[in-house]
């Protein structure tokens, strides 16, 4: 699916034009028939084409892909101006977090505070990369449960599979987890916010 992906991503299978035959997709790709109508079916799931039976698939515009499918995602991203998408899902991320950081300032409750600050902490004492990633995504986790909005949660859970580490460095953990416990909530959303846009602008 990679390979199908990547193609209209780049242009190769432009808006409006139709894919080419399983079977000649098959023999292009040195996969089974089954393999590339299993592809174009997730195709489909993930609003890059539209099947008609009888008639094959055809591509979709862009606007109706699902970018916050890590599998897109990548495709685009990979794809001459995929730096843009990259800085879209980072303004995104920078608003919904943002969001959490103030809603997590007015409702999070002992426990919650407990669970940030042990992940501020971790963020902090790091001993290498990898758990620097891990410590940055139990933050996030940790914020999000404070903030208990289950629907602002999954769209950062979404966009958090889809960029990976993109995006995460230049918060400020310590000022987002003080103002929070303060029950600051325009300061806890200009920290977090802020040190996320902060890093887009500076990648």
């Amino acid at each position: 699916m990679a390979e199908l992906i990547a193609r209209i991503a780049t242009g190769a299978y432009p808006a409006g034009a139709m894919l080419p035959k399983e079977e000649r997709l098959a023999a292009e790709l040195d996969v089974s028939r089954g393999v590339v109508r299993e592809c174009i079916r997730a195709l489909e799931e993930r609003g890059v084409v539209r099947v008609r039976h009888g008639r094959g698939a055809t591509v979709l515009p862009a606007r109706a892909w699902n970018v916050l499918d890590p599998d897109v995602f990548a495709a685009v991203h990979d794809a001459p101006g995929g730096r843009r998408l990259v800085n879209e899902a980072a303004e995104a991320r920078a608003i919904v977090l943002g969001q959490a950081a103030g809603l997590a300032a007015e409702r999070a409750r002992p426990e919650g505070l407990r669970a940030l600050t042990s992940a501020v902490e971790a963020v902090e004492t790091a001993a290498d990369e990898h758990a620097r990633t891990a410590a940055d995504a139990e933050f996030e986790r940790a914020l999000l449960d404070a903030a208990a909005n289950r629907a602002l949660a999954r769209v950062a859970f979404a966009l958090a599979e889809a960029m990976g580490d993109t995006g995460r460095r230049g918060v400020d953990h310590r000022a987002v987890l003080a103002a929070v416990a303060a029950g600051d909530g325009a300061g806890a959303q200009a920290s977090l916010a802020g040190g996320l846009r902060g890093r887009t602008s500076a990648g």
